[in-house]
Protein backbone atom coordinates (compact mmCIF):
# COMPACT_ATOMS: atom_id res chain seq x y z
CA UNK A 1 0.00 0.00 0.00
CA UNK A 2 1.53 3.54 -1.10
CA UNK A 3 1.32 5.83 1.63
CA UNK A 4 -1.12 9.34 1.61
CA UNK A 5 2.81 11.39 1.52
CA UNK A 6 3.64 9.51 -2.08
CA UNK A 7 0.59 10.00 -3.14
CA UNK A 8 0.30 13.69 -2.39
CA UNK A 9 3.62 14.32 -3.13
CA UNK A 10 3.96 14.74 -6.95
CA UNK A 11 5.37 17.94 -8.34
CA UNK A 12 2.88 19.18 -11.47
CA UNK A 13 4.20 22.03 -13.63
CA UNK A 14 1.61 25.04 -14.22
CA UNK A 15 0.08 24.65 -10.58
CA UNK A 16 -0.06 27.70 -8.83
CA UNK A 17 -1.63 29.12 -5.82
CA UNK A 18 -5.28 28.41 -7.21
CA UNK A 19 -6.09 26.40 -4.39
CA UNK A 20 -4.06 27.77 -1.68
CA UNK A 21 -0.62 26.79 -0.41
CA UNK A 22 -0.97 23.27 -1.04
CA UNK A 23 -2.12 23.43 -4.17
CA UNK A 24 0.36 20.61 -5.17
CA UNK A 25 -1.14 18.24 -3.12
CA UNK A 26 -4.61 19.39 -4.18
CA UNK A 27 -3.69 18.46 -8.01
CA UNK A 28 -2.17 14.78 -7.19
CA UNK A 29 -5.42 14.04 -5.19
CA UNK A 30 -7.04 15.16 -8.19
CA UNK A 31 -4.67 12.44 -10.12
CA UNK A 32 -4.76 9.69 -7.23
CA UNK A 33 -8.94 10.25 -7.10
CA UNK A 34 -8.83 9.40 -11.19
CA UNK A 35 -6.87 6.86 -11.26
CA UNK A 36 -8.19 4.67 -8.19
CA UNK A 37 -9.68 0.92 -8.63
CA UNK A 38 -12.35 1.41 -6.52
CA UNK A 39 -13.04 -1.87 -4.19
CA UNK A 40 -11.20 -4.01 -5.91
CA UNK A 41 -9.43 -5.53 -2.79
CA UNK A 42 -12.17 -5.81 -0.41
CA UNK A 43 -13.08 -8.96 1.10
CA UNK A 44 -8.98 -9.99 0.16
CA UNK A 45 -7.33 -10.87 4.31
CA UNK A 46 -5.11 -7.64 5.46
CA UNK A 47 -1.30 -8.07 5.42
CA UNK A 48 0.36 -9.08 8.10
CA UNK A 49 2.03 -5.76 8.34
CA UNK A 50 -1.09 -3.96 8.64
CA UNK A 51 -2.27 -2.60 11.81
CA UNK A 52 -5.85 -2.46 11.59
CA UNK A 53 -9.06 -4.78 12.23
CA UNK A 54 -10.50 -6.92 9.00
CA UNK A 55 -14.27 -6.53 8.36
CA UNK A 56 -15.43 -9.52 5.76
CA UNK A 57 -18.39 -8.06 4.18
CA UNK A 58 -20.24 -5.19 2.96
CA UNK A 59 -23.08 -5.39 5.37
CA UNK A 60 -20.76 -5.91 8.18
CA UNK A 61 -18.78 -2.54 6.70
CA UNK A 62 -21.30 -0.48 6.38
CA UNK A 63 -23.85 -1.69 9.18
CA UNK A 64 -20.91 -1.04 11.82
CA UNK A 65 -20.84 2.42 9.93
CA UNK A 66 -24.62 2.96 10.48
CA UNK A 67 -24.88 1.43 13.85
CA UNK A 68 -22.58 4.21 15.22
CA UNK A 69 -22.02 2.61 18.19
CA UNK A 70 -21.17 5.73 21.22
CA UNK A 71 -22.09 8.18 18.67
CA UNK A 72 -18.52 8.81 16.55
CA UNK A 73 -19.81 9.01 12.81
CA UNK A 74 -21.44 11.27 11.28
CA UNK A 75 -24.37 10.40 8.70
CA UNK A 76 -22.01 9.35 6.23
CA UNK A 77 -19.81 7.29 8.26
CA UNK A 78 -17.02 9.25 8.94
CA UNK A 79 -15.59 9.46 12.32
CA UNK A 80 -16.89 12.89 14.02
CA UNK A 81 -13.86 14.12 15.62
CA UNK A 82 -11.76 14.65 12.01
CA UNK A 83 -14.67 15.53 10.03
CA UNK A 84 -15.68 18.70 12.26
CA UNK A 85 -11.89 19.57 11.84
CA UNK A 86 -12.77 19.92 8.02
CA UNK A 87 -15.70 21.34 8.72
CA UNK A 88 -14.35 24.02 10.44
CA UNK A 89 -11.88 24.46 7.23
CA UNK A 90 -14.69 24.70 4.63
CA UNK A 91 -16.32 27.12 6.69
CA UNK A 92 -13.39 29.28 6.93
CA UNK A 93 -13.33 32.62 5.42
CA UNK A 94 -9.46 32.17 4.20
CA UNK A 95 -10.32 28.54 3.06
CA UNK A 96 -13.53 28.16 1.59
CA UNK A 97 -13.14 29.80 -1.93
CA UNK A 98 -10.10 27.22 -2.50
CA UNK A 99 -12.06 24.67 -1.23
CA UNK A 100 -15.09 25.09 -3.25
CA UNK A 101 -12.79 25.57 -6.19
CA UNK A 102 -11.35 22.29 -5.53
CA UNK A 103 -14.21 20.35 -4.84
CA UNK A 104 -15.70 21.62 -8.38
CA UNK A 105 -12.58 21.03 -9.88
CA UNK A 106 -12.73 16.88 -8.43
CA UNK A 107 -16.07 16.66 -9.50
CA UNK A 108 -15.50 17.51 -12.82
CA UNK A 109 -12.71 14.71 -13.28
CA UNK A 110 -14.12 12.43 -10.59
CA UNK A 111 -17.56 11.51 -9.93
CA UNK A 112 -18.85 9.62 -7.36
CA UNK A 113 -20.65 6.84 -9.60
CA UNK A 114 -16.86 5.62 -10.35
CA UNK A 115 -17.02 3.94 -7.25
CA UNK A 116 -20.50 2.23 -7.38
CA UNK A 117 -21.05 -1.36 -8.17
CA UNK A 118 -24.23 -1.49 -10.45
CA UNK A 119 -25.34 -4.87 -9.36
CA UNK A 120 -26.12 -3.16 -5.92
CA UNK A 121 -29.37 -2.43 -4.26
CA UNK A 122 -30.27 1.10 -3.71
CA UNK A 123 -29.37 1.44 -0.30
CA UNK A 124 -25.94 0.66 -0.51
CA UNK A 125 -25.68 2.39 -3.48
CA UNK A 126 -27.07 5.68 -1.73
CA UNK A 127 -24.74 4.91 1.28
CA UNK A 128 -21.39 4.39 -0.40
CA UNK A 129 -21.89 7.20 -2.83
CA UNK A 130 -22.34 9.59 -0.06
CA UNK A 131 -19.52 8.52 1.65
CA UNK A 132 -17.53 8.33 -1.13
CA UNK A 133 -18.49 12.64 -2.16
CA UNK A 134 -17.85 13.54 1.68
CA UNK A 135 -14.88 11.80 1.71
CA UNK A 136 -13.45 13.40 -1.15
CA UNK A 137 -14.97 16.85 0.70
CA UNK A 138 -13.14 16.61 3.51
CA UNK A 139 -9.88 14.92 1.97
CA UNK A 140 -9.60 18.26 -0.14
CA UNK A 141 -10.49 20.72 3.08
CA UNK A 142 -7.65 18.87 5.05
CA UNK A 143 -5.20 19.53 2.30
CA UNK A 144 -5.98 22.80 1.74
CA UNK A 145 -6.28 23.77 5.51
CA UNK A 146 -3.51 20.95 6.22
CA UNK A 147 -1.30 24.30 8.17
CA UNK A 148 -4.74 24.21 10.79
CA UNK A 149 -6.27 21.12 10.40
CA UNK A 150 -3.98 19.44 12.93
CA UNK A 151 -4.95 15.56 11.31
CA UNK A 152 -4.13 13.37 8.35
CA UNK A 153 -7.03 11.16 9.03
CA UNK A 154 -8.47 11.59 5.27
CA UNK A 155 -5.01 11.66 3.58
CA UNK A 156 -4.45 8.16 5.54
CA UNK A 157 -7.40 7.44 3.84
CA UNK A 158 -7.12 8.06 0.29
CA UNK A 159 -3.89 5.27 0.84
CA UNK A 160 -6.64 2.29 2.14
CA UNK A 161 -9.20 3.59 -1.23
CA UNK A 162 -6.04 3.88 -3.65
CA UNK A 163 -5.39 0.10 -2.44
CA UNK A 164 -8.80 -1.10 -3.46
CA UNK A 165 -10.12 -1.11 0.16
CA UNK A 166 -13.23 0.51 1.98
CA UNK A 167 -12.45 1.52 5.17
CA UNK A 168 -14.93 1.46 7.54
CA UNK A 169 -14.85 3.64 10.50
CA UNK A 170 -12.06 3.01 13.69
CA UNK A 171 -11.79 0.35 16.73
CA UNK A 172 -10.83 2.55 19.94
CA UNK A 173 -10.89 5.89 20.36
CA UNK A 174 -9.57 8.18 17.44
CA UNK A 175 -6.61 8.92 17.02
CA UNK A 176 -5.36 5.87 19.64
CA UNK A 177 -6.62 2.35 17.84
CA UNK A 178 -6.82 1.35 14.64
CA UNK A 179 -8.88 1.44 11.88
CA UNK A 180 -11.80 -1.04 10.63
CA UNK A 181 -11.50 -1.98 6.72
CA UNK A 182 -13.15 -4.24 4.25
Amino acid sequence: MRAWQHLLGERWEGVQDEYGPHSQAVVSAFEALRGISWFNHVGEALPPEVDGEFVSSWDAAIGALRRNEGGVYGPNGHLLAPSERCIAIIESARYRPWWIKARDAAYEAFGTSEALDPAWDQGRSNFVSEYVYEFVSFLLAEIIGADEVGSTYFRELLAWFEAGRFPAGWVGAWPAGRRRVF
